[in-house]
């Protein structure tokens, strides 16, 4: 596989993220946005973006968790990340433990009961995780 296909899919989804997350007035006092695909691109941008980081070191395991998926980066790019997101380390682990499902929840967001997501921290993440791949992925 070329190594650098990840990374370039991980831009292509965090661009479309950008791109569902823009918000188009519909009339004087409504607009228009599309979470829904918006909150997927951007976890599917993080997962795909941490598994170009761990593909140019290994090889990457083919699971959603974006926990369990941060945590399998090196400590250099984890203490990276969590700087770029602003957070101290515990809490940025309790954000990252509330958004590490966000790509199977809000793909099937049908099936479940009452959805609801840090958007502002899955954001903040996808762009660190952007920033990693700069210098940490081919």
């Amino acid at each position: 596989m070329d190594a650098s296909w990840p990374k370039k899919a991980a831009d292509s989804f965090w661009l479309a993220a950008a791109r569902n997350m823009e918000q188009r007035r519909t009339s004087p006092t409504q607009f228009q946005m599309l979470l829904i695909p918006g909150v997927v691109c951007l976890a599917f941008s993080v997962e795909l973006g941490i598994k170009a980081m761990l593909l140019a070191a290994g090889s990457p395991p083919k699971i959603h968790n974006l926990a369990k998926l941060f945590g399998l980066l090196s400590q250099l790019v984890q203490d990276q990340v969590v700087a770029a997101c602003g957070k101290p380390r515990v809490e940025f682990d309790m954000a990252l433990d509330g958004v590490a499902n966000a790509f199977e929840e809000w793909r099937y967001i049908y099936d479940v009961d009452k959805p609801s997501i840090d958007i502002a921290f899955l954001s903040s993440l996808a762009d660190a995780i952007k920033l990693a791949t700069e210098s940490h992925a081919p």
